[in-house]
């Protein structure tokens, strides 16, 4: 990566419309200024794999046990991810090889506000995450100022470069008896330098919570619906699809990924 300040802007990429969800009107509201004052930053995290056709009946069961974030009528929001890693691709790597203490960093931005952070996700234990950001007005750089290097703790030093954008739609949900924070991301594609992969019909659900597991209704809901945790990284994910990396390690998650979409789009 240029590590010069005048570094020029990360390419802007195609325009994208997020897609609106009918089920996510039978929510009751959360504003932003509510979901900031829940926090998580550091938390268990626990991925979920659903097809799409399965996400209007697990919408409606969660309805009663959750708010839904609402920014101006809308509930469902553009993300734009550009991660981050050395030459070598040793955050990668790291993931690849199960490393307990392991970190990715990214560039992230608000499709829909173009509001923009730069984030980095330190993985402590098998189980705990803490997650640091900082918002960049300016957006995506080649350059990665001193504050932000920062950030990334002993690692501060390591050469970084874009590899490869990550974009979805989310709906946030935070349980009512707030104990579980509650993503679902659609319509997931992964572009890089000269190719573009895209998995429609998977769904991408997240608990990040402060117990290791999700539990109360959601938890239950989940466990009610066949619902089975699974090891699933975007990044490693879109790295894979791009012909990044090839990764055993990795590869039954990714050909779950592709099986769940492959028969949404079919049924």
């Amino acid at each position: 990566m240029d590590e010069s300040p005048d570094s020029e802007k990360v390419p802007v990429l195609p325009e994208r419309l997020t897609e609106h969800r009918p089920a996510a009107a039978s929510f009751a509201p959360l504003s932003l200024a509510e979901l900031d004052a829940e926090g998580l930053l550091i938390r268990h995290d626990t991925k979920f794999l659903i097809a799409e056709p399965r996400l209007p009946g697990l919408l409606s069961r969660l309805a009663p046990f959750c708010r839904i974030l609402d920014i101006g009528g809308r509930r469902s929001f553009g993300y734009d991810s550009l991660y981050l890693d050395t030459p070598r691709r040793d955050l990668f790597r790291s993931h690849h090889q199960g490393k307990v203490r392991r970190l990715k960093a990214r560039w992230r931005v608000y499709r829909d506000t173009g509001a923009c952070f730069f984030e980095v996700k330190n993985k402590v234990s098998p189980e705990t995450t803490v997650k640091k950001r900082t918002g960049a007005p300016g957006g995506p750089t080649l350059y990665l100022a001193p504050a932000l290097r920062a950030m990334l703790g002993n690692l501060s030093g390591m050469p970084l470069e874009p590899v490869l954008w990550v974009r979805y739609d989310r709906m946030t949900l935070v349980s009512t008896d707030h104990s579980v924070k509650f993503t679902i991301d659609t319509g997931l594609e992964f572009l890089g330098r000269s190719s573009v992969h895209s998995l429609p019909g998977l769904v991408v659900a997240e608990a990040k919570t402060r117990s290791p597991r999700p539990r109360g209704p959601v938890g239950e809901i989940l466990a009610g619906m066949h619902a089975r945790p699974e090891r699933f990284s975007k990044y490693c994910a879109g790295a894979i699809a791009l012909g990044e990396h090839h990764c055993h390690f990795l590869r039954p998650a990714w050909r779950h990924a592709e099986r769940i979409s492959l028969h949404a789009r079919a049924g």
